[in-house]
């Protein structure tokens, strides 16, 4: 571990250290501007819609620029194979905190983000920052594409075997079957949006999803599943001490 006063060699630790000033240097003013527009927020009842429109625009834009960011320094940490040390928490828990997270990121998109199904009583020892990366990216990729659909975006949860399996199905296009073993990778996200048949994801969230599930020991994968489109996170439960 480098001192303080050493500047990282190896190239990964030094984006990873890069990232983190970027991420500190935006922060500050996202959370200025956050707390200004919640001020406004809070002064607006006899406001026009128009304009109080306008404003929850502004304070549902900064949630997504927060989202991108936390997307980057997280990037940038996994691929300097930073761990975080594991917290045990319910299952259930874990699922309710991500699910409401990616509802706040989508709102603007009035798309529904719904559970099926009971969450298995399980408790998990996660890297918390990674799995949630994880399991958020997989559901804000998935209401960005159903948007306009009928079904919106549904969320299924089992665990077998040690393994929680996190279902992400929604009613948007589908990709083209020769496209899907690669959809969660880097090189695939950096030709996704002009390529036909595929999904690109705002801030690399789909290459975020692969990239922490297989730091964590898991597995991503996309494909098709009752005339829907599905992702697929497997994610180790470590039994919690």
């Amino acid at each position: 571990m480098p001192r303080r006063d050493e500047t990282p060699s190896d190239p990964p630790a030094r984006r990873s250290a890069i990232a983190k000033m970027f991420a500190h240097d935006f922060r500050n003013p996202i959370s200025a501007l956050t707390a200004n527009v919640s001020y406004l927020q809070s002064e607006m009842a006899d406001t026009r819609p128009d304009v109080r429109g306008a404003v929850d625009d502004c304070a549902f834009s900064l949630g997504v620029l927060r989202h991108l960011v936390d997307n980057y320094v997280l990037i940038a940490r996994l691929e300097a194979g930073e761990h975080i040390e594991a917290s045990p928490v319910p299952l259930d828990q874990f699922v309710g905190s991500a699910l409401q997270a990616s509802r706040e990121l989508v709102s603007a998109a009035e798309v529904e983000l719904r559970l099926e199904g009971e969450v298995p009583d399980e408790i998990c020892a996660f890297e918390l920052p990674y799995a949630t990366l994880v399991l958020k990216n997989l559901l804000v990729a998935a209401a960005a594409h159903a948007v306009g659909s009928d079904g919106g975006v549904t969320l299924r949860v089992t665990a077998e075997g040690g393994r929680a399996r996190f279902s992400v199905r929604d009613s948007g296009p589908l990709v083209e079957e020769p496209l899907r073993d690669a959809l969660l990778t880097l090189d695939a996200q950096l030709r996704a949006k002009s390529q036909r048949g595929s999904r690109y994801s705002r801030g690399f969230g789909l290459y975020a999803a692969g990239l922490g599930a297989a730091f964590l020991g898991g597995s991503t994968s996309a494909g098709v599943r009752d005339g829907l489109f599905e992702l697929v996170a497997v994610l180790p439960i470590a039994p919690a001490r």
